[in-house]
């Protein structure tokens, strides 16, 4: 706990209006056992999970125009097998190592580093939209960041 008295202590110093609500909000959630830290910042609860879920599927999106003259399960099924080969083969080394490559496999990198990789259906279906389409109408963004 000192490292995060340490850590509000240095926030609160800075004068920076954003350090200081954060400074406050560790301070809250410290201090308290009934609010947890997504409550003491002012955030929905599971508000990280939808922001890594909606980064996930936009890097898949950008991936999938990679591929266009693909559409529907067969454009579903090769995002699955590119990122499934890259998570197999390279992705931890990358992300261990702090290097995202260029291309496809950058890609893949930027689906897996803000999730796990999806059923081909689900990819089809939520990512892509039910179609197939490339440019799915923007889903309403629940927990702003």
């Amino acid at each position: 706990m000192a490292d995060i008295v340490a850590a509000v202590r240095l926030l609160a110093e800075s004068g920076d209006p954003a350090a200081l609500r954060v400074a406050a909000a560790l301070d809250a959630w410290r201090r308290s056992d009934a609010i947890s830290l997504e409550e003491a910042l002012g955030r929905a609860p599971g508000w990280r999970v939808a922001w890594r879920l909606r980064r996930r599927d936009e890097a898949l999106r950008r991936l999938a125009l990679q591929f266009p003259d693909l559409s529907g399960r067969a454009l579903a099924a090769e995002l699955h097998r590119v990122v499934t080969r890259y998570g197999a083969c390279a992705w931890r080394r990358d992300r261990d190592s702090g290097h995202r490559p260029d291309g496809v496999n950058g890609l893949a990198f930027d689906a897996l580093i803000h999730g796990a990789m999806q059923r081909c259906e689900h990819l089809r279906k939520t990512v892509l939209g039910d179609g197939g389409d490339r440019n799915p109408p923007p889903k309403p963004a629940c927990c702003p960041l």
